[in-house]
């Protein structure tokens, strides 16, 4: 591997071959001896003999045989003996050359003569398998009478050997007393592959994906692991994204390629299209399909696969399925096929799995685009991206999405339909931006207003909305779409329910409202009535029924009755995203009447209070950052913070919720300076924007400066009476009512609590509730703090709860009580909360008691922490990562973070092995 300076790891130890070290030391030890090592091409069986070379005390003598016909008789073992062999003119010694008959004994004499008087010696031949006539009949008559002190070693590949008989000869020709040894070197396994990689790449461990990966692609063949990785350059993007980046696009050596074209040389025309028709096709394949690729049937295809397995260049993946050994392999293969041939090659391929699979419209999509078989790749590419995004594969769906509307000559209808399946596929991609430029192209064609054209604007509506952060121009496109949608019910109520959502823009709660009453009477219009009416003309048809096989269904089929169903604006669809934004609606308001197990649910339940709750459903990255911040479980978040970064810069809503968090962590790390610049530049939704307000509120309060900045507190108090979000904006209201009497408005601080305890009646939010006696407390004084610290211990916020209590311990300590105080500071520092425990402190100093500081969390080093040992413990006892969670009170995200953590320290890599090392 090298670095972006070009660095590389030197002097790499061998790996995995600890048997054949062993076996191959034993054998060198003894003289006179024969050793033949064996293996595939790539196993390493040179570097395994060089290995011990390098230490033998005997001299060694080194030749190469060659895949080359007409090279001279006993070049090999006469290249080794050239340093030593007598070869002064008039020797009237025949060394090179044909060999006359008569002087063959005089010469194999001559060579046995001169290793002889050598002392300790070894003879080492390299690719046997290779070797010329002649050369057999010397190593032949060495072995039959090696000198005392001489080592005979040669390697050789089985698959390339012209028969088996020469080898088994030579080994036959020892006399007694003569040691024979067969070392035989097969492909590492996978633990190896993984620990050849991390000491290619100079790193201390890979991802066990990615090794994995690494070990399929490579089928655990040392020299083609390193051939992946010899160019790997790690950049900005990180080690695995460049890893991924060399196994997708790492060209087959030169070598590799060169012994590929020579063994398809030696096979059958049957053989050869054999294994083109598997590399062609590049996945594990019956016979019968590569037969049908291949235009090769019968026994003639028996023996071709027969053939192709002996001499190494298929591979048998499991009884009955073939394909390359390896992906080099593939590639090299692939590389030898004439251009004509593999058009021809991947034509028959798309017959021949859309006959055999007919579902497999990624892999017909494929083949039929290299095969030029544009109409049909276009049409299985459009299902096959509709497969891909119900599989989750988004990104690969939007890919091929993008090529299609390259296509420019498709009717713009097409194009449309294409671009709005991009638009939904977009949302859960980091390739959305791709994907709005791609939309907005396709929008720009259209100049009159029709039903194609609003779905196509819903599309673009709810992926600005939902991934791209863009708000405001979201709920235009969303608009503008209903207007344009009268012939398409399904899909006008998906955008009106879509603009139902409160946490954005600046409409009246009332126009939210009435936006999800359409869409709910509209899809309710629609139920019974069936998807008749939603279709729409497919890209491509076949060109007749014969070739249907090739072309498949039409393409967004779904029935296979020729007909064209609109996927993604089908009342089925509709329904479901107007179901979720009524959740989200209702969230929004703190009415959980309809609240289901959704992501959607995980977030609103958060913003209103229900912790332990959201913490068992599904949730995003900046969701389950959040529920840990809640929670009080820092110690890994600034670490998660991080790594989710790269999440962040695709998706601006969720940057909006890291920042947020990242804002907190920094005021809480005493960074008071950055965490202000940070969370007043906090978009996104409005409670993400409530939550930073708060704090910068809350920090200004700390600093005893109330009046700063209440003018845009107040400004965004009229958001949230405009939006009815007393329910999710608790925090916010809470810090502006305290911000007000802070300044001597505690008449407006009272009417603010008056107006927020009234728009909380009927509704389920116990964040509000607790935050409305914060209030009570600080501005009436008719409740008491540990009310308040109670309230938010009930709903699983331990700093929430530090923070009420801290006003009851500086009460105590204006009565000359600072134990309370002393005790806060110190729970503030095992948060790690070192602003908050400097504050305390600050305030015991100016009583005048002197309180010792401490600097933040205990570090354990290599030993687990009590938490790491907690979890380890229950991992341990069989409990799964989400049992773990349920446990403890707390994310499996965590749960996850404690787990590796706590593996990484005992250096394990299997939780089977926790037992032994955490039981008490």
């Amino acid at each position: 591997m090298r670095t972006a300076s070009g660095d590389r790891p030197e002097g790499s130890r061998l790996v995995g071959r600890e048997r054949e070290t062993r076996l191959l030391r034993a054998a060198l030890a003894a003289a006179p001896s024969l050793v033949l090592v064996v293996g595939e091409a790539g196993t390493g069986k040179s570097r395994l003999v060089a290995e011990l070379a390098r230490d033998h005390p005997a001299r060694w003598l080194t030749g190469q045989c060659h895949p080359v016909q007409d090279q001279a008789p006993l070049t090999p073992v006469l290249e080794a003996l050239a340093p030593v062999l007598d070869a002064r003119p008039g020797t009237g010694t025949p060394w090179r050359g044909e060999l006359v008959p008569g002087m063959r004994h005089s010469v194999f004499a001559r060579v046995t003569e001169v290793l002889g008087a050598l002392g300790p010696a070894v003879l080492f031949v390299e690719d046997l398998q290779w070797a010329d006539r002649g050369t057999l009949q010397l190593l032949r008559f060495l072995a039959s009478r090696l000198p005392r002190e001489v080592r005979l070693v040669a390697t050789y590949r089985p698959e390339d050997l012209r028969s088996t008989a020469e080898i088994t000869a030579l080994a036959g020709c020892v006399r007694a007393g003569t040691r024979t040894t067969e070392v035989r070197v097969q492909p590492l396994p996978a633990a190896a592959v993984r620990d050849l990689a991390t000491q290619l790449l100079g790193v201390d461990a890979l991802p066990e994906a990615l090794a994995g990966e690494l070990f399929e692609r490579t089928g655990g063949l040392p020299f083609v692991v390193e051939e992946f990785l010899r160019d790997v350059v790690v950049g900005p993007e990180g080690l695995i994204s460049a890893v991924e980046r060399a196994l997708a696009e790492t060209r087959a050596p030169v070598a590799l390629r060169a012994s590929v074209t020579i063994k398809l040389e030696q096979v059958s025309e049957a053989c050869r299209r054999v294994v083109w028709a598997a590399a062609v096709l590049d996945s594990p394949a019956a016979d019968s399909l590569i037969g049908a690729v291949a235009e090769v049937n019968g026994m003639e295809l028996t023996e071709a696969v027969d053939v192709g397995l002996a001499r190494g260049l298929l591979g048998q993946v499991r009884p009955g399925l073939y394909d390359l050994r390896h992906a080099l392999a593939q590639r090299a293969v692939y590389e030898t096929i004439p251009p004509d041939e593999l058009r021809r090659l991947h034509r028959r391929a798309a017959e021949a799995l859309a006959a055999r699979e007919p579902g497999a419209h990624a892999r017909i999509a494929e083949h039929s685009r290299r095969g030029g078989l544009i109409d049909v790749w276009l049409a299985q590419a459009e299902l096959a991206a509709g497969q891909l995004v119900a599989a989750g594969e988004a990104e690969s769906a939007i890919s091929q999405l993008l090529e299609m509307l390259r296509v420019e000559v498709l009717p713009w209808t097409d194009r449309a339909r294409l671009a709005t399946r991009l638009g939904h596929a977009a949302v859960e991609s980091s390739l959305w931006s791709e994907a709005v430029v791609a939309i907005r192209l396709v929008l720009d064609e259209a100049l009159e207003p029709s039903a194609d054209r609003g779905r196509l604007r819903l599309a673009l509506g709810v992926l600005l909305h939902d991934r791209a952060g863009e708000l405001g121009t979201a709920r235009r496109e969303l608009a503008a779409a209903v207007a344009e949608l009268a012939d398409d019910p399904a899909s006008a109520a998906w955008a009106m329910s879509a603009l139902a959502v409160p946490t954005s823009g600046m409409e009246e709660i009332a126009e939210h409202r009435a936006w999800m009453h359409r869409a709910t009477r509209l899809l309710e219009g629609q139920v019974g009535q069936g998807d008749g009416n939603l279709r729409a003309r497919p890209v491509a048809r076949a060109g007749d029924a014969n070739d249907r096989a090739v072309h498949g269904r039409p393409v967004g089929d779904a029935d296979g009755d020729g007909r064209q169903t609109r996927g993604d604006g089908s009342s089925a669809v509709a329904r479901t995203m107007v179901r979720r934004n009524r959740v989200r609606l209702g969230l929004a308001l703190g009415d959980l009447s309809e609240v289901d197990d959704s992501a959607y649910s995980a977030r609103g339940l958060l913003w209103l209070g229900h912790d332990r709750r959201s913490a068992a459903l599904p949730a995003g990255v900046g969701t389950r950052l959040w529920q840990a911040w809640l929670a009080g479980d820092w110690e890994l978040l600034p670490e998660r913070l991080l790594r989710a970064a790269a999440v962040g810069k695709s998706a601006p809503l969720v940057q909006a919720e890291l920042d947020l968090i990242s804002g907190r962590m920094r005021l809480a790390h005493g960074d008071v300076a950055g965490a202000k610049e940070l969370l007043l530049s906090v978009g996104g939704e409005l409670p993400v924007r409530a939550a930073a307000l708060a704090t910068v509120g809350r920090l200004h309060l700390a600093a005893e400066q109330g009046g700063l900045a209440l003018e845009a507190i107040e400004e965004f108090v009229e958001v949230v009476r405009r939006k009815d979000g007393w329910a999710w904006a608790s925090e916010f209201v809470a810090t502006t009512c305290l911000a007000l009497a802070a300044v001597g408005r505690r008449e407006d601080a009272l009417g603010l609590l008056t107006e927020f305890e009234a728009g909380l009646v009927g509704r389920d939010a116990p964040a509000s509730v607790a935050a409305s006696k914060l209030v009570r407390a600080f501005v009436i004084g008719d409740l008491g703090f540990d009310e308040v610290a109670s309230a938010y211990r009930a709903i699983g916020r331990p700093y929430d709860e530090c923070l009420a209590l801290e006003e009851k311990a500086r009460r105590a300590l204006d009565e000359g009580e600072p134990a309370q105080l002393v005790a806060l500071a110190s729970t503030y520092e095992k948060f790690g909360a070192r602003w908050d425990a400097r504050r305390c402190r600050d305030a015991l100093r100016e009583a005048g008691v002197t309180v010792a500081s401490k600097r933040g969390r205990r570090g354990y080093g290599n030993a687990l922490s009590p938490r790491e040992t907690e979890v380890a413990r229950l991992a341990a006892r069989g409990l799964s990562n989400s049992r773990i969670a349920a446990e403890l009170s707390v994310s499996v995200s965590t749960v996850e973070d404690h787990l590796t953590n706590a593996m990484r320290k005992l250096k394990i890599r299997s939780r089977r092995d926790l037992g032994p090392l955490v039981d008490p």
